[in-house]
């Protein structure tokens, strides 16, 4: 909701004053207005976003939303490998599924070994595993120095 501010005079003879109202749109803001204070006319309707004498904090979401992107970065260049084989095994879950057109579900609740739970498993552990070793490649190329010095032998 927003707040809205607006000048009204209630009396011929008296002054004007400000009135301020919480509406989801400035047709309710005034439809608010006219029922508590049956003004003579209102003048000067607008949406406030904040007038400098409040305390408030302000839009914390985009600050909230960075911080959130930088721990996911960290959290992904320090365990690469098993968020990369957990990546893995999901992509790989999903292929035995469509392969076999059976779920996990459906495998694990026959109570046999099955062709498909066979294939499943296999899919999820190759993916799983891809999705490690590749995770270590990407650590290890980043943890990598830039400029690698190499010596000459003598």
């Amino acid at each position: 909701m927003a707040t809205y501010k607006a000048e009204i005079k209630t009396v011929p003879t008296g002054g004007q004053f400000t009135v301020t109202t919480e509406s989801g749109s400035i047709s309710t803001a005034r439809e608010q207005i006219e029922k508590l204070y049956d003004p003579i006319y209102i003048y000067n309707l607008r949406e406030c976003r904040g007038d400098g004498n409040s305390s408030s904090i302000g839009d914390v979401g985009g600050g909230v939303a960075l911080v959130g992107v930088i721990a996911a970065g960290w959290a992904f260049l320090t365990f690469a490998p098993w968020v990369l084989m957990l990546v893995g095994g999901a992509a790989g879950t999903w292929v035995g599924e469509k392969v076999t057109g059976k779920s996990i579900d459906e495998i694990s609740d026959s109570g046999t070994n099955t062709k498909a739970g066979a294939i499943l498993l296999s899919l999820m552990m190759f993916g799983g595993g891809l999705g490690f070793v590749k995770g270590h490649e990407f650590q290890t190329y980043m943890n990598t120095p830039d400029s690698v010095e190499v010596q000459q032998q003598k």
